[in-house]
Protein backbone atom coordinates (compact mmCIF):
# COMPACT_ATOMS: atom_id res chain seq x y z
CA UNK A 1 0.00 0.00 0.00
CA UNK A 2 2.92 2.36 0.75
CA UNK A 3 4.23 1.85 -2.78
CA UNK A 4 0.79 2.64 -4.17
CA UNK A 5 0.49 5.83 -2.08
CA UNK A 6 3.92 6.98 -3.29
CA UNK A 7 2.89 6.30 -6.88
CA UNK A 8 -0.30 8.33 -6.50
CA UNK A 9 1.57 11.21 -4.83
CA UNK A 10 4.19 11.25 -7.58
CA UNK A 11 1.48 11.13 -10.23
CA UNK A 12 -0.49 13.98 -8.61
CA UNK A 13 2.62 16.12 -8.13
CA UNK A 14 3.87 15.73 -11.69
CA UNK A 15 0.49 16.09 -13.37
CA UNK A 16 -0.46 19.21 -11.38
CA UNK A 17 2.98 20.71 -11.91
CA UNK A 18 2.65 20.25 -15.68
CA UNK A 19 -0.89 21.66 -15.65
CA UNK A 20 0.26 24.79 -13.79
CA UNK A 21 3.28 25.24 -16.06
CA UNK A 22 1.03 24.91 -19.09
CA UNK A 23 -1.43 27.41 -17.63
CA UNK A 24 1.41 29.91 -17.02
CA UNK A 25 2.78 29.46 -20.56
CA UNK A 26 -0.67 29.99 -22.05
CA UNK A 27 -1.12 33.17 -20.00
CA UNK A 28 2.23 34.44 -21.30
CA UNK A 29 1.22 33.69 -24.90
CA UNK A 30 -2.18 35.26 -24.26
CA UNK A 31 -0.49 38.45 -23.10
CA UNK A 32 1.80 38.43 -26.14
CA UNK A 33 -1.12 37.95 -28.53
CA UNK A 34 -3.13 40.72 -26.88
CA UNK A 35 -0.21 43.15 -26.82
CA UNK A 36 1.16 42.45 -30.29
CA UNK A 37 -1.79 41.30 -32.41
CA UNK A 38 -4.61 43.26 -30.76
CA UNK A 39 -4.68 46.21 -28.36
CA UNK A 40 -4.88 47.35 -24.74
CA UNK A 41 -8.54 46.34 -24.56
CA UNK A 42 -7.53 42.76 -25.37
CA UNK A 43 -5.01 42.94 -22.51
CA UNK A 44 -7.88 43.94 -20.23
CA UNK A 45 -9.90 40.95 -21.49
CA UNK A 46 -6.95 38.68 -20.79
CA UNK A 47 -6.60 40.11 -17.27
CA UNK A 48 -10.31 39.59 -16.59
CA UNK A 49 -10.30 35.97 -17.73
CA UNK A 50 -7.06 34.96 -15.90
CA UNK A 51 -8.62 34.64 -12.39
CA UNK A 52 -11.67 32.98 -13.95
CA UNK A 53 -9.34 30.50 -15.63
CA UNK A 54 -7.53 29.86 -12.34
CA UNK A 55 -10.81 29.04 -10.59
CA UNK A 56 -11.73 26.57 -13.34
CA UNK A 57 -8.30 24.93 -13.21
CA UNK A 58 -8.51 24.77 -9.40
CA UNK A 59 -11.94 23.11 -9.47
CA UNK A 60 -10.73 20.65 -12.07
CA UNK A 61 -7.56 19.87 -10.07
CA UNK A 62 -9.61 19.01 -6.97
CA UNK A 63 -11.94 16.87 -9.06
CA UNK A 64 -9.10 15.02 -10.82
CA UNK A 65 -7.25 14.46 -7.53
CA UNK A 66 -10.31 12.91 -5.87
CA UNK A 67 -10.94 10.55 -8.78
CA UNK A 68 -7.26 9.63 -9.11
CA UNK A 69 -6.93 8.76 -5.41
CA UNK A 70 -10.00 6.52 -5.61
CA UNK A 71 -8.69 4.95 -8.81
CA UNK A 72 -5.32 4.36 -7.11
CA UNK A 73 -7.12 2.54 -4.32
CA UNK A 74 -8.68 0.13 -6.81
CA UNK A 75 -5.41 -0.16 -8.70
CA UNK A 76 -3.77 -1.33 -5.48
CA UNK A 77 -6.08 -4.34 -5.29
CA UNK A 78 -6.16 -4.97 -9.04
CA UNK A 79 -9.82 -4.05 -9.46
CA UNK A 80 -9.82 -3.01 -13.14
CA UNK A 81 -13.62 -2.81 -13.33
CA UNK A 82 -13.83 -0.22 -10.54
CA UNK A 83 -10.90 1.69 -12.04
CA UNK A 84 -12.78 2.00 -15.34
CA UNK A 85 -15.93 3.01 -13.46
CA UNK A 86 -14.01 5.74 -11.61
CA UNK A 87 -12.54 7.02 -14.85
CA UNK A 88 -15.91 7.00 -16.65
CA UNK A 89 -17.65 8.86 -13.81
CA UNK A 90 -14.83 11.41 -13.61
CA UNK A 91 -15.16 12.19 -17.33
CA UNK A 92 -18.97 12.39 -17.20
CA UNK A 93 -18.92 14.74 -14.20
CA UNK A 94 -16.26 16.87 -15.94
CA UNK A 95 -18.51 17.25 -19.00
CA UNK A 96 -21.54 18.07 -16.83
CA UNK A 97 -19.72 20.66 -14.69
CA UNK A 98 -17.98 22.14 -17.75
CA UNK A 99 -21.30 22.53 -19.58
CA UNK A 100 -22.84 24.36 -16.60
CA UNK A 101 -19.87 26.73 -16.25
CA UNK A 102 -19.84 27.35 -20.02
CA UNK A 103 -23.55 28.20 -19.96
CA UNK A 104 -23.17 30.50 -16.96
CA UNK A 105 -20.16 32.28 -18.47
CA UNK A 106 -22.06 32.75 -21.73
CA UNK A 107 -25.15 34.16 -19.99
CA UNK A 108 -23.65 36.16 -17.12
CA UNK A 109 -20.41 37.53 -18.57
CA UNK A 110 -21.95 40.86 -19.55
CA UNK A 111 -23.94 41.43 -16.29
CA UNK A 112 -20.80 40.60 -14.28
CA UNK A 113 -18.72 43.10 -16.24
CA UNK A 114 -21.41 45.74 -15.68
CA UNK A 115 -21.32 44.98 -11.98
CA UNK A 116 -17.54 45.45 -11.97
CA UNK A 117 -17.97 48.88 -13.55
CA UNK A 118 -16.23 48.13 -16.84
CA UNK A 119 -16.52 50.61 -19.71
CA UNK A 120 -18.82 49.84 -22.66
CA UNK A 121 -15.81 49.29 -24.91
CA UNK A 122 -14.32 46.67 -22.58
CA UNK A 123 -17.73 45.09 -21.94
CA UNK A 124 -18.34 44.56 -25.66
CA UNK A 125 -14.84 43.18 -26.24
CA UNK A 126 -14.86 40.93 -23.16
CA UNK A 127 -18.37 39.67 -23.90
CA UNK A 128 -17.25 38.70 -27.41
CA UNK A 129 -14.21 37.00 -25.88
CA UNK A 130 -16.30 35.04 -23.35
CA UNK A 131 -18.75 33.85 -26.03
CA UNK A 132 -15.98 32.02 -27.89
CA UNK A 133 -13.98 31.17 -24.76
CA UNK A 134 -16.95 29.29 -23.27
CA UNK A 135 -16.81 26.79 -26.16
CA UNK A 136 -13.64 25.26 -24.69
CA UNK A 137 -14.53 25.23 -20.98
CA UNK A 138 -15.53 21.54 -21.02
CA UNK A 139 -12.10 20.73 -22.47
CA UNK A 140 -10.42 22.85 -19.76
CA UNK A 141 -12.24 20.86 -17.06
CA UNK A 142 -11.50 17.47 -18.63
CA UNK A 143 -7.80 18.02 -19.32
CA UNK A 144 -6.47 17.69 -15.72
CA UNK A 145 -8.52 14.50 -15.31
CA UNK A 146 -6.97 12.96 -18.44
CA UNK A 147 -3.49 14.09 -17.43
CA UNK A 148 -3.85 12.56 -13.95
CA UNK A 149 -5.11 9.22 -15.25
CA UNK A 150 -2.45 9.00 -17.95
CA UNK A 151 0.24 9.55 -15.33
CA UNK A 152 -1.37 6.89 -13.17
CA UNK A 153 -1.08 4.51 -16.14
CA UNK A 154 2.62 5.42 -16.63
CA UNK A 155 1.86 7.26 -19.88
CA UNK A 156 3.59 10.49 -18.86
CA UNK A 157 5.27 10.95 -22.23
CA UNK A 158 1.90 11.69 -23.82
CA UNK A 159 1.20 14.28 -21.16
CA UNK A 160 4.48 16.01 -22.04
CA UNK A 161 3.50 15.92 -25.71
CA UNK A 162 0.12 17.43 -24.82
CA UNK A 163 1.82 20.37 -23.06
CA UNK A 164 3.86 21.08 -26.19
CA UNK A 165 0.77 20.64 -28.37
CA UNK A 166 -1.32 23.02 -26.26
CA UNK A 167 1.28 25.79 -26.26
CA UNK A 168 2.04 25.36 -29.99
CA UNK A 169 -1.64 25.28 -31.00
CA UNK A 170 -2.34 28.32 -28.83
CA UNK A 171 0.25 30.32 -30.76
CA UNK A 172 -0.84 28.92 -34.14
CA UNK A 173 -4.56 29.53 -33.63
CA UNK A 174 -3.82 32.99 -32.29
CA UNK A 175 -1.92 33.90 -35.46
CA UNK A 176 -4.49 32.39 -37.84
CA UNK A 177 -7.67 33.61 -36.13
CA UNK A 178 -6.46 37.10 -35.24
CA UNK A 179 -3.72 38.03 -37.69
CA UNK A 180 -4.99 36.20 -40.79
CA UNK A 181 -8.79 35.93 -40.34
CA UNK A 182 -9.00 39.13 -38.26
CA UNK A 183 -11.63 37.80 -35.85
CA UNK A 184 -10.43 40.25 -33.21
CA UNK A 185 -11.68 39.62 -29.64
CA UNK A 186 -13.90 36.70 -30.68
CA UNK A 187 -10.87 35.09 -32.28
CA UNK A 188 -8.87 35.76 -29.11
CA UNK A 189 -11.31 33.72 -27.03
CA UNK A 190 -11.58 31.08 -29.75
CA UNK A 191 -7.79 30.68 -29.68
CA UNK A 192 -8.05 29.56 -26.06
CA UNK A 193 -10.97 27.22 -26.79
CA UNK A 194 -9.58 25.50 -29.88
CA UNK A 195 -6.13 24.91 -28.39
CA UNK A 196 -7.73 23.22 -25.36
CA UNK A 197 -10.09 21.14 -27.55
CA UNK A 198 -7.27 19.95 -29.84
CA UNK A 199 -5.13 18.92 -26.87
CA UNK A 200 -7.96 17.06 -25.13
CA UNK A 201 -8.81 15.32 -28.41
CA UNK A 202 -5.19 14.12 -28.62
CA UNK A 203 -5.31 12.73 -25.06
CA UNK A 204 -8.69 11.06 -25.63
CA UNK A 205 -7.51 9.40 -28.84
CA UNK A 206 -4.50 8.03 -26.95
CA UNK A 207 -6.72 6.62 -24.20
CA UNK A 208 -9.29 5.08 -26.53
CA UNK A 209 -6.76 3.58 -28.95
CA UNK A 210 -4.91 1.69 -26.22
CA UNK A 211 -7.30 -0.82 -24.66
CA UNK A 212 -4.81 -1.68 -21.91
CA UNK A 213 -5.35 1.80 -20.47
CA UNK A 214 -8.54 2.84 -18.69
CA UNK A 215 -11.68 2.67 -20.80
CA UNK A 216 -14.75 4.92 -20.86
CA UNK A 217 -18.33 3.69 -20.70
CA UNK A 218 -21.22 6.14 -20.26
CA UNK A 219 -23.42 3.32 -18.92
CA UNK A 220 -21.24 3.16 -15.80
CA UNK A 221 -22.43 6.52 -14.51
CA UNK A 222 -23.52 6.16 -10.89
CA UNK A 223 -24.34 9.19 -8.75
CA UNK A 224 -23.68 7.27 -5.51
CA UNK A 225 -20.26 6.37 -6.84
CA UNK A 226 -19.59 10.05 -7.57
CA UNK A 227 -20.58 10.99 -4.00
CA UNK A 228 -18.17 8.35 -2.70
CA UNK A 229 -15.47 9.89 -4.89
CA UNK A 230 -15.77 13.21 -3.03
CA UNK A 231 -16.25 11.77 0.45
CA UNK A 232 -12.73 10.33 0.63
Amino acid sequence: MNTNIKKIFKSLFISHLLINITNCLCNIISGYIAGNLLDSIALSCSSIVTPFNSIIFGMSAIHSSASEILCGKYMGVGDKKSMNKTFSNAIIISIFVGAIIALLSFIYAKPLLLLLGATNEIINAANSYFCSYSIGIIAIIIMPVLVSFLHLENEGKYVTISVILLVASYGLFGFILIKVLRLSYFGFGLTNSLSQIVTVAFLLIKLFKNKSILSFDIKQFDISFVINMYSL
